[in-house]
């Protein structure tokens, strides 16, 4: 007999008793616990058909790589809403970030290679200091269409935007002295 699906009630307290009080959530746990094969592989079947409703990632810059086992088995995925969470999509890489975007939003950014052609190479060849004057004005309109393209899918928040939000920085300078080796070793010199 097959297993039923793990789950979890929402006990409502302002809820009508008459309809059982409750709503049912499907939970699903992967972890690094140990588990059986077959459990493991019923969590998996689970994720892939039907699938959860929403998957959220964070540090989604893991799944720049398209070709990695990571980034398939989220691609593998069929849910209808995908969110990558990350402090750091971008180290002048546009294939890495073209990765993430394209699992998040299949297509949006056409194929790979077309991205490569329309946007990676010509952006890439405007950013040395030996590049000539052309490619440094090309570079700069296809980055600027790239960010136009790309902004209402990435919401970029630097620390001007959520500094507002944060607690005042407090540092504190703290005087310990040297341990009476680490005396003998400055003092060795």
């Amino acid at each position: 007999p097959k297993d039923p699906k793990p789950t979890v009630e929402i006990v409502n307290e302002d809820s009508d008793e008459s309809d059982g009080g409750n709503d049912e959530v499907e939970v699903l746990e992967v972890g690094t616990v140990n588990r059986s094969l077959e459990e493991f592989e019923r969590v998996c079947q689970y994720l892939v058909d039907p699938g959860p409703a929403i998957v959220v990632a964070d540090e989604g810059h893991l799944l720049k790589n398209a070709a990695s086992q990571r980034s398939k088995a989220v691609a593998s995925i069929h849910t209808p809403t995908k969110i990558l969470l990350t402090g750091t999509p971008l180290q002048n890489n546009l294939i890495e970030y073209w990765n993430m975007i394209n699992l998040v939003f299949p297509g949006y950014l056409g194929d790979q290679n077309d991205f490569r052609i329309k946007f990676e190479r010509p952006i890439n060849d405007g950013r040395f200091n030996e590049s000539q004057h052309h490619e440094i004005i090309n570079s700069l309109k296809k980055l600027r269409i790239l960010t136009e393209i790309i902004r209402p899918i990435a919401k970029r928040r630097t620390i001007e935007d959520i500094k507002h939000a944060l607690p005042n920085k407090v540092d504190y300078l703290i005087q310990c002295p040297l341990t009476f080796i680490q005396h003998k070793m400055y003092s060795v010199g």
